[in-house]
């Protein structure tokens, strides 16, 4: 009889491992990031912008015990370094438009993650930033952050608190390598 119950507890414990849910908490990244902003530094000059084709593409995705490993959190990195973007670039510059060929502004910035992770509660993220100046090269650098660990609002939240987590601490990592960036671009441009 004990063997039976046991074997049966196993059974329904593998399959709880095994079925879960499917989670993009990269949608609404643009909603979090309206909602709470952050503070940098400006530069008033019209610069246009372009992401990495890989990068556009680039998912990633996890399980987290915290939360119920049966569940699998996806990532779309590319969507959300657009959103950021998209927000953030026309607070910086004082014009900030997609790339464009027959473009006359004179700087053009080209974004590449070239590496994301979420683990330990924070995000990893690693990303090659290339400049150019009327159409020459003028630098590129890789920037890498860690953002702000958010295990405690997993531990309490627990799924429902999952996607904020990810949103916050991806938004602490951008915000640290584009104020990296910044600098250095304000460095070059002197």
């Amino acid at each position: 009889m004990k063997k039976g119950v046991f074997s049966i507890c196993i059974l329904l414990f593998s399959f709880f491992l095994l079925v879960g849910c499917a989670h993009n908490i990269s949608n609404g990244f643009d909603v979090y990031l309206k909602e709470h902003p952050s503070s940098l530094s400006k530069i008033n000059i019209p610069v246009s912008y372009s992401i990495d084709p890989n990068t556009q593409n680039m998912v990633y995705s996890f399980r987290c015990f915290s939360t119920g490993i049966a569940n699998k959190w996806i990532i779309k990195v590319g969507d959300m370094l657009k959103d950021y973007l998209e927000i953030k670039g026309p607070q910086i510059f004082k014009e900030f438009v997609p790339y464009n060929k027959d473009s006359s502004i004179p700087i053009h910035i080209d974004f590449a993650i070239t590496n994301y992770a979420f683990k330990g509660f924070q995000a990893y993220v690693g990303m090659k930033i290339t400049v150019y100046k009327n159409n020459q090269l003028l630098f590129a650098k890789n920037y890498n952050a860690i953002g702000v660990r958010e295990g405690g609002k997993i531990f309490w939240g627990g799924a429902y608190a999952q996607r904020y987590a990810v949103h916050q601490s991806s938004q602490s990592a951008f915000d640290s390598i584009m104020t990296q960036f910044l600098n250095d671009l304000k460095h070059k441009l002197s």
